[in-house]
Order: C-alpha cells, then sequence, then structure tokens
C-alpha cells in the first residue's frame, strides 16, 4: 500500500457492517461505524455531526486532517460525494 494512504471501509445499508469488515477488508484498512459517526441528535439516519463529534470519532480510527487524503479536508465532510454528483 502506498506510503501514508488510509482506506476507510464506511459500509452501511442494512447489513453487519462491522462484521464484514472483520471477516474481510483490503490490507489496512480502517472502520468507521457510520452510524454512530452521524448526528446523534437528529431522528434522521446519517446527518452531518457537529465538528466536535466528527473529529473524536475519526481521530479514534488513526485519521487526522494531516492525512494525505484529499477526501478528509476542511472545506466539506462529505468531499468524497462530489466524485459522484451529478454537476
Amino acid at each position: 500500500m502506498k506510503a501514508g494512504l488510509r482506506i476507510v471501509d464506511g459500509s452501511s445499508g442494512g447489513r453487519s457492517a462491522l462484521e464484514e469488515y472483520k471477516e474481510r477488508r483490503i490490507g489496512e484498512a480502517v472502520f468507521i461505524d457510520i452510524d454512530e459517526l452521524s448526528d446523534q441528535n437528529n431522528e434522521l439516519p446519517h446527518m452531518l455531526p457537529s465538528a466536535n463529534q466528527f473529529s473524536h470519532h475519526v481521530g479514534k480510527s488513526v485519521l487526522t486532517m494531516s492525512s494525505p487524503d484529499p477526501y478528509l479536508g476542511k472545506r466539506s465532510f462529505a468531499s468524497h460525494h462530489h466524485l459522484h454528483d451529478p454537476p
């Protein structure tokens, strides 16, 4: 794996994502529980958490803002979605 590269498994969708992660994953991938990471005070699923909650949760997964990951930046919590969103 390329030095400094972090692969994050944030699967969801009614499956047991943690069990799937434990059974098979890409090399040094880290698991992030999307349900736990989401705003716990909002009744809607997977809503954007506060900056503090996000930093705390992601920090437990050894990802930091200094990690060389172009999709975990200060500009957008869900910047990876921009890769898939139509213009």
